[in-house]
């Protein structure tokens, strides 16, 4: 039966301290507020775990009528395990035009896996669709972490089985997300330019590195040369950008005025500056492009020489390693590459102020383990339309895995990665990456070289640092952890003489599956909540409130049945505050 949700659900628990580490290191050492900041890291990476979702799809393209099938893993973000931190899992088809079609909430079980369908049979045309996925406490963190994926959806078939011809309606908005790209047929000449100088900016009389990418009008990566300019005209060096429209070069930056010259595809010649140069600060040089270990060179103004400062690592949103240091000629740290954990690792250099002096991205390469193994091997020996296949699967001993097989002329869509490549790479930068497959290919000088230009060119940070230094709140209201189904709304009066507080809820649920009953009380402020059993398929609502009046003894009964996709509409009215859904009715699929 539905229970009675005593208590608010809960809510991930972390220490936050009010005020602004600032003010509490004001009468302390530099040292004391060093370890405040990192005291400050430790406790975040704790307590404000993140998670990530991963989707394998049965196909990369689909036509009308037919079912996307798709296995959902959801994991901890710093260490990849299995989740045991939420429990429902959002899924929703996006159109187009970016509304939302088709929403399935399913249950995430003890290793972390669920599993689902969307069927597309009731889609206003063929076009490119957004499959994303989430938990509701993934979002308190913005929608730039949850999983996305776009497919081509096809015209249906003339015939069952034709394949032949993949058409899409134009009307769809081909280049409305980049995850699918098509050459354009206009033609575009004008180049954009964005600048990432390492460490976050330039410091005058401090050499650094900037690294760039370059684009066209429609967002396509463009191969280029050209070269990097002083005020004078002077050239001081020559570029070429890689497939990916990256480059990099070194810069002595003064308060002179420096320019970056490309060449356009119609041969003309455009000229982009560079950004403005600071003052003071601290610049930061790393180096891991060959042998065992990462250096990383630190260079600073003379405000900042000598003086105590800390670094951290953060691994994915928890601290690595931390400690002190301070910046004289030829300060260089090292790391060990073995010792330091795969994926991308944010390296932060902060003074006691808290405040952010040069900050990095930079990726290791996960080395091949024998868990990562999957053998798959037929016993048929030739196929035939329609035949059966028999395969041998071979893994390690107590292995979850899925397959999917496919026919060739339905795929519609580019390699998409693997599920390392996303929980390693893809879900920590922002943007599209071609091919993310591509940096787990080899740990040699060109893949290193690569990644780390992918790493500098993002201009994203999942950690926020000042965030998990609490130097900063959510800004918004927090958004709890799911560890089981629940039902929440809001009552309202319509009449003035009838009060929304601490009101008795009744509730009864009717499926093809059964009925189940569940008792409940608003609190002050109108809102209820009923914790659910596990209910698939669709279901109908009844709930009765009961209002006493002053010192009559009439109680007033207000029922409404609430129907798949409907709101309840009485004197008494019901809004839910589900953040993936604005109803009360539970989506198909719970």
């Amino acid at each position: 039966m539905i229970h009675k949700l005593l208590l608010l659900i809960p809510i991930f628990v972390f220490t936050y301290i009010h005020s602004h580490a600032q003010d509490k290191a004001k009468g302390l050492t530099t040292s004391d507020s060093l370890l405040i900041y990192t005291g400050h890291l430790m406790l975040s990476g704790k307590n404000l775990m993140q998670e990530k979702v991963y989707l394998h799809f049965d196909n990369t393209g689909y036509f009308l009528g037919e079912k996307i099938w798709f296995k959902a893993y959801v994991t901890r973000a710093y260490d990849c395990k299995p989740t045991d931190i939420s429990r429902v899992l959002y899924v929703e088809l996006v159109n187009p035009g970016g509304e939302v079609i088709k929403k399935r909430k399913l249950k995430i079980d003890d290793h972390g896996q669920t599993h689902g369908d969307i069927t597309l049979d009731s889609i206003y045309g063929s076009g490119f669709y957004e499959v994303r996925a989430y938990t509701r406490y993934m979002t308190n963190w913005g929608n730039s972490g949850i999983f996305s994926r776009v497919f081509p959806i096809f015209r249906k078939p003339d015939s069952p089985g034709n394949y032949n011809r993949k058409i899409i309606d134009s009307r769809n908005y081909r280049h409305r997300l980049p995850d699918y790209r098509e050459t354009s047929t206009q033609p575009t000449e004008k180049l954009n330019v964005s600048f990432y100088p390492e460490g976050g900016k330039l410091v005058k009389g401090l050499k650094s590195k900037v690294a760039f990418l370059v684009t066209d009008e429609n967002g396509k990566y463009i191969r280029t040369e050209g070269k990097v300019t002083d005020k004078d005209g002077n050239t001081l060096c020559h570029i070429q950008t890689d497939n990916e429209g990256r480059g990099a070069f070194d810069i002595l930056p003064d308060e002179s005025t420096f320019q970056l010259h490309l060449t356009e595809p119609n041969g003309h010649e455009q000229t982009f500056p560079l950004p403005q140069t600071e003052k003071e600060g601290c610049v930061m040089s790393l180096n891991g492009m060959a042998g065992d270990k990462v250096t990383v060179d630190l260079h600073g103004t003379e405000s900042i020489k000598n003086r105590l400062l800390g670094y951290s690592l953060i691994h994915y949103g928890k601290l690595f390693t931390c400690d002190t240091l301070t910046i004289r000629e030829g300060f260089q740290m090292k790391f060990h590459r073995d010792s330091l954990p795969e994926g991308v690792n944010q390296l932060t250099v902060f003074d006691s102020q808290g405040q952010i002096l040069s900050e990095r991205l930079f990726f290791i390469y996960p080395h091949p383990h024998e868990t990562d193994s999957i053998r798959i091997t037929t016993e048929t020996p030739s196929l035939s339309p329609y035949g059966l296949i028999k395969l041998r699967v071979q893994t390690q001993p107590h292995a979850s895995f899925s397959f999917s097989a496919m026919d060739a002329a339905t795929m519609g869509n580019g390699n998409q990665g693997h599920i390392k490549s996303y929980l390693l790479l893809s879900s920590e930068v922002k943007g599209y990456i071609r091919h993310p497959e591509y940096y787990f290919e080899s740990d040699d000088s060109i893949h290193r070289k690569a990644a780390d230009l992918l790493m500098m060119t993002q201009g994203w940070r999942r950690y926020d640092w000042k965030l998990m230094t609490y130097q900063k709140d959510f800004g918004k209201e927090i958004q709890p952890i799911e560890d089981k189904l629940y039902l929440f709304g809001r009552i309202k009066a319509l009449g003035k003489s009838l009060p929304t507080n601490h009101i008795p809820l009744k509730a009864v649920l009717y499926g093809n599956n059964g009925i189940q009953y569940g008792e409940t009380q608003t609190d002050s402020t109108g809102f209820y909540g009923f914790d659910l059993p596990d209910l698939y398929g669709e279901w109908n609502m009844h709930i009765t409130a009961e209002v006493e009046k002053k010192e009559k003894k009439i109680f007033h009964r207000y029922r409404q049945a609430v129907q798949p996709g409907q709101a309840a509409a009485f004197p008494i009215r019901m809004r839910s505050t589900s953040l993936a859904s604005s109803e009360l009715a539970f989506p198909s699929h719970l």
